[in-house]
Order: C-alpha cells, then sequence, then structure tokens
C-alpha cells in the first residue's frame, strides 16, 4: 500500500468526495453557470422573485453592435447613476446581488461584496473603474463606451473582449441573453455599486 494512503486511512472516501465535488462544479459550468432549479426560500425575503411572464427577455445574435447596446433597455431610467457612474438604489443593488447569487456567477469571479472566490474568470472587485480603464484600451475590441455598457456587453456577448490573462481558460462565460431587462438593469448596478 503507497505511503499516502496509509496517512489517509479513509483514502477512499476522500477521493469520492473530490470526484463528487469536481462532477457539482463540472455540472455547473457545464450548464453555463445558469441555475438547473433556482432556489428558493420559505419566506422568500431573501431571494429574488421570477420576473413574471409578461416581462420583456432581452435577445442577441453573437455579435453585439454598438447599435444593439444602445437599443437594450438597461439603465434606461430604472436605475438612476450617480455622477461617477456607480447605481444609487439600494433596492436595485440588493436586487443586482440576488441575480448575480443565483445565477452562480461567484463559482468564476471573485466579488467581496458578494463574498465570493471564483478563479476562473476576472475579479469582479472594482469592475466600475476597471471597465472605464478596458475600453479606454487600444486592445479593447467591443463598442462600449461607458463602464455600464462594458458591463452589459460583457453580460450579453462575453467574447467580444477577452480580459489579459484569460484567453486559455477552458471555462468561457456563456452569455446571458436569457436575462430580462429588469435583472440586466439590476446587475450592472450591483456591478457598479
Amino acid at each position: 500500500m503507497p505511503e499516502a494512503m496509509r496517512a489517509r486511512p479513509q483514502g477512499h472516501k476522500w477521493i469520492r468526495r473530490t470526484v463528487s465535488a469536481c462532477l457539482l462544479c463540472g455540472g455547473l459550468l457545464a450548464a453555463g453557470c445558469q441555475p438547473i432549479v433556482p432556489p428558493t426560500s420559505a419566506g422568500g425575503a431573501d431571494m429574488a422573485e421570477a420576473p413574471p411572464a409578461a416581462t420583456p427577455v432581452v435577445h442577441a445574435t453573437a455579435e453585439i453592435t454598438a447599435t444593439a447596446i444602445a437599443a437594450t433597455p438597461v439603465l434606461s431610467g430604472t436605475a438612476p447613476l450617480s455622477s461617477t457612474g456607480t447605481a444609487k438604489d439600494p433596492a436595485l443593488i440588493a436586487a443586482g446581488l440576488a441575480v448575480y447569487r443565483q445565477q452562480y456567477c461567484g463559482v468564476c469571479h471573485e466579488l467581496a461584496a458578494a463574498g465570493t472566490r471564483g478563479v476562473f474568470g476576472p475579479t469582479h472587485n472594482g469592475i466600475g473603474t476597471t471597465a472605464a480603464q478596458r475600453i479606454q484600451s487600444p486592445g479593447y475590441s467591443g463598442h462600449a463606451t461607458t463602464a455600464a455598457e462594458y458591463i452589459l456587453e460583457s453580460l450579453l456577448d462575453p467574447q467580444v473582449y477577452i480580459v489579459e490573462g484569460f484567453a486559455a481558460t477552458p471555462h468561457r462565460m456563456p452569455p446571458y441573453w436569457h436575462l430580462d431587462s429588469a435583472s440586466l438593469d439590476a446587475l450592472v448596478a450591483f456591478l457598479l455599486s
């Protein structure tokens, strides 16, 4: 018997737990980081309610153009921004946090405000400032002109611009076309806050 197995008398259990954890994470990633069944709570106060059936859903193609971003009803009066471009509405920010958690963004991204430590994608800490810097970068190939537009573009067509150091990741960010405009508003506002 190898020395490592003697040091770990329950080695087979450790392997089984590790494989189970890998399958769970792999399942989340294979599902495009989308929840298979949205979590619910008994009281419902800490979870955002599902949008009504009549809520319009933002649809996109593989190529998001400047016109498409401008036409998307995100941050069009529902998300008041301060002069620095950050959201001011606490309810909208709380709704954005709920969307962030429901969509499992923290599996890949680190964000202190959400208590997440993902490693597959770039950090979301300070993303408002980072987004403003990225759109000014000579290597930026997208169409956004503001931090809010950059975040929206990253959600709807994440392959437009790949952050340096993440081009080789096997876990590409999926597009979030399935989110309705209210959820996108909330998520962008939360990330800017």
